[in-house]
Order: structure tokens, then sequence, then C-alpha cells
């Protein structure tokens, strides 16, 4: 999924916020991406694309696919960092984030007007927030008045240091020459960065991509965090939805860190420190632990002399450690119901293997039979026919790929319906397809679905070195990017009823509810009734 939201006051967003989940959902969960040059219908063969492709790995780790396409004289990239909210060390909630945030603030020689000057001010805040840290953490018996006059003195050793910062200057570098499209996105297994420039300005970016991930410089950590803090008071806190989502994840989840949604927790968020933060930048953004997809009008040998000479300076350091907790079986169905001033929700999370499981085909076809498009079972059932929802769905993995994640079912029931009428209709579908093959007719639609989203993920430059990023870090290789038809194509009937039988079962399930409060205490007096 790439859907990227901005944040407030950079183009950066959080990968899994509120608004690219409920996107995700209610789009059936097309991927999004812009047309920026290159690639036709006919170009989805994989022998043709496949024959394009260069790769090679620089000597600190760092690896590089390169695919030529010359038709116009543009380029995208996408820089894959293989580390997520999922990394994050417990009470550090949003880090992953946060480091995306300040890889937009430019270093040493980009972003500030007297380098020498500022850094001093920042180190002098660094300082004086250890003192608030400390203060905060001793409780009750914390000195309020010690606590506010330490933030006064952090505002004003703020509002100096940032008389030496040239606001957004690594923005303004690539507009003025010709960049579109800067973004970024966190997501729970990784984080992504892209732009697209011309073609002729490939070296220009190689100084500019690398300089960022060398030795940021983490200028206007503590402001910036505040902004993180209002992103999550806009799409959780305040957002009956945001927080639906958050609490489905942290019931489905006992364990493992998909528990956390990537925003992080709003204690952690005010507690995040600028040593913390290099931390997780020195441990995780080791060059063996990013990949850098180039599509478009480049040449290999110019991508690796360039490559050489700037992302080769990045220094490496030990393997970051993967994550070894691994979520217990669930045995048992979980439910929770929440209330809201908002449209009921409802939603049924499975547990189901990570993305290169042997199934993962089989679970991609029974997301989209069951509930991806306006010909789906659930769609047809409860948006068109019976009326009862405004949308009707199924995702396929939630919140992530890496790791063990969730088979999503999710409806907003409609006027005068309730999320236990869209709940009877989700396991009566189940159930059909747990019983009976579905038609091959119907089979056949969606693999046709599958190769059409396949083709319009790889006609733009930036999409498809998403994905080429994407499958090198999360299957193992790029090269499997283009076998991805032919697994669904391999998929049978049997096959579809067999991973229902499988995986959508109620001791598998965490169900849940969004009420508002007249509704939740209707059922409570009937139920004592």
């Amino acid at each position: 999924m790439f859907v990227r939201t901005p944040a407030a006051s950079q183009k950066t967003g959080w990968r899994l916020n509120l608004s690219a989940i409920a996107l995700a959902f209610l789009l059936a969960v097309i991927p999004t991406s812009v047309t920026l040059a290159g690639g036709t219908s006919a170009e989805w063969d994989p022998s043709v694309l496949k024959g394009k492709v260069t790769e090679f790995t620089l000597e600190n780790g760092l690896r590089f696919i390169v695919l030529e396409r010359h038709d116009v004289p543009v380029f995208s990239f996408m820089t894959h960092v293989d580390a997520g909210s999922v990394d994050e060390p417990v009470g550090q909630t949003g880090l992953a984030h946060m480091f995306e945030h300040m890889a937009f603030k430019g270093t040493k020689e980009i972003g500030t007007k007297n380098y020498g000057k500022e850094e001093k001010l920042i180190r002098k805040i660094d300082e004086l927030f250890m003192e608030l840290y400390a203060e905060r953490n001793k409780g009750e018996r914390a000195n309020p008045e010690r606590i506010q006059q330490l933030e006064m003195e952090i505002s004003n050793v703020q509002d100096e240091a940032q008389e030496y910062v040239e606001a957004n200057e690594f923005s303004q570098i690539i507009d003025r020459n010709g960049g579109v499209g800067l973004n970024a996105s966190t997501g729970a297994d990784g984080t992504y960065y892209y732009y697209s420039l011309p073609s002729n300005r490939l070296e220009l970016w190689a100084y500019l991509e690398s300089a960022r991930f060398t030795k940021p410089v983490f200028r206007e950590f503590y402001k910036e965090r505040d902004v993180v803090i209002e992103e999550r008071n806009m799409r959780i806190d305040s957002q009956p939805f945001g927080q639906f989502i958050e609490e489905m994840v942290g019931v489905a989840y006992r364990a493992h860190p998909y528990k956390s949604l990537g925003i992080g927790h709003r204690a952690d968020l005010d507690n995040l420190r600028r040593d913390v933060a290099e931390w997780y930048f020195d441990t995780y953004y080791t060059p063996q632990n990013m990949v850098v997809a180039i599509v478009g009008d480049v040449y290999p040998d110019e991508v690796q002399e360039f490559a050489k000479n700037y992302f080769g300076k990045i220094e490496r350091r030990p393997d970051p450690a993967p994550v070894h907790t691994v979520e217990p079986e669930q045995k048992g169905e979980r439910r929770f119901v929440l209330q809201g001033d908002t449209q009921p929700i409802f939603a049924m999370g499975f547990h189901r293997p990570n993305i290169t499981h042997e199934d993962e085909a089989k679970i991609e076809v029974l997301a989209r039979i069951l509930g991806q498009g306006r010909t789906s079972r659930l769609y047809k059932r409860c948006v068109k026919e019976e009326k009862s929802a405004l949308f009707a769905g199924a995702f396929p993995a939630f919140p992530g790929e890496k790791y063990p994640s969730l088979f999503v079912v999710f409806a907003i029931p409609n006027a005068d319906n309730t999320p236990e009428q869209i709940e009877e209709a989700g396991w009566e579908e189940i159930k059909k397809l747990q019983t009976d093959l579905v038609s091959q007719e119907e089979l056949d639609r969606v693999k046709t679905e599958v190769r059409a989203q396949f083709i319009r993920g790889i006609e733009s430059n930036s999409g498809l070195a998403g994905r080429l990023a994407e499958y090198e870090v999360l299957q193992g290789g790029w090269e499997k990017l283009f076998e991805r038809v032919d697994q669904i194509e391999a998929v049978t009937r049997e096959d579809v009823r067999e991973t229902a039988i499988k995986y959508l079962t109620r001791n598998n399930a965490t169900i849940g509810y969004m009420v508002t409060e007249d509704r939740e205490a209707k059922s409570t007096e009937m139920a004592s009734n």
C-alpha cells in the first residue's frame, strides 16, 4: 500500500495514519501513484522489464537497482529503509516516523546559515530537555514550577537557534531543479523516501540523497516532535476511526510490536529525545539495511559512478537485530466495543502469515473475492443488495507484511443498521467460501484484476521503483515482482476454499464495533431485560 499524507511542516507522513488506513479500505486497496514517465501496458512482460534491470552493491553494503526507460528525460527513485515502527524499542513508539521528519531537515551544509553557532544551541536545547525529562519522570514529586521554567528556557533557546535555520532549503533545492513529488512515508515494516528529477540532475540527486543519510543534522527536533504530536491528535485522538484501528491492533496482538501503530503513543511522543533518535539512525540507517531503486532515463554505469562517489561515504555499522518476538497462537475469539460520536464501524481481523509464506497468493485472491471492489461478495451483498452498509470490504494484510499480520474484514453500517447485522452477513459469506467452490468465472475475474493492477503499478517510474525496492527488501529479491502474476494465476478454486477454512475461523478472530453512546446504552438495556 503506497498511500501518503503530508505532515504539517514537511511533505512527509505516517504511512499507516488514519487517512491511509481509511483510503486503503475504502478504495479496496488499490495502490495510488502518479504517472511521471514511461511504460505502456505491453511492457508488463517480465522478460522485457527484467532485461532492463541492472543491480550492484557498494562496498558498504548499500544495494542499487537500476531500470532504464529512456522515452522521457526524467527519473524516479525509492530509498527503502528496512526499518519501521515494528523496530522501535518499548517506550519509544513514534521514533521511526520522527526520524523520517528529521531526514528533511538538512545537513551541516544544507538548511543552516551558520552551523557552528547553530550546533552549540542545539546542544544547549538537548541539555535543557534532559533536565526537563528527569524532572517529569519524578512523577508526583516533580516540581511544576521547575518544569515550567525549563519549558520556557527551551522555547527561548529554540527561538535563538531558529535564527540560524534556512527553512526548507533541502526541498527548495529540489524544486528549483525541476524535482516533483518530494515526499516520504513511514510504515510498520519500513521507511520510504522518493521524488523525481530531470535526468540531467542525477549527480545532484546523488549528493542530496546521500548527504541526509551520511550524518543528518537533527535540527528543530523538539519543534518537529510537536508536529508529530499534532498529527496524532488529528488522526487518532480526535478521530473515532483512528481510535478504532488503534484499539483493534492492540486487542489482536498481545506480544508482537505490530500492536502499536506507527504514529506512536502520546506518552512516548512527549518524551522522545534527540539522542534516542540519533541512536535509532545509527542502528537502522546503516547502508546494508537500505535499498535504492532508480527507474527512468538513466544509465547504469553513470548511476554506479555517482553511487560510489556519494553513497559510498556512508559508514557501515553493525547489522541491526531483527524482531525476535513471535505472536502466540490465538486460541479464542476476542471482542471489543468502543463508543464514539461517529458512524458505526465494524471489523474482523484474522491472523495470517507473512508475505513470504506459500499461502500469500491464495490469501490475496481470497480477499479480492470476499471484499475488494464493487463486484466482491461483501460489497455486492451489503452495499448494493441489502443496502446495510455504506462500504464493505476486505484487506489482505494489516498493519504490515514482513511479519505475520491480519486479514481484515471491514464495513461502515448504514443508517438503521448495526455492526451485529454486518457481522452476521460477514460470517455467512465466509461460510459460503468455506463450503462451496467459487465459480471459475469469479476466479478468472480476480486474476484479470490482479494482472491489470500489476500493469498499472509498473506504468509509472515512481510506482515501479517502489515495487522493485519493496520486493528486494521484503521478498528477498526484486525478480520476484515479476513472478507475482504467475503465482496468482496458479491459485485454484480449491485453494480459495482451503484458505478460507484455514484462516477465517472464530478462534482466530478479533471482532470490533464502534457504536454511539446512545446505541450502547440501548444494547445494555435490552440485554438486562
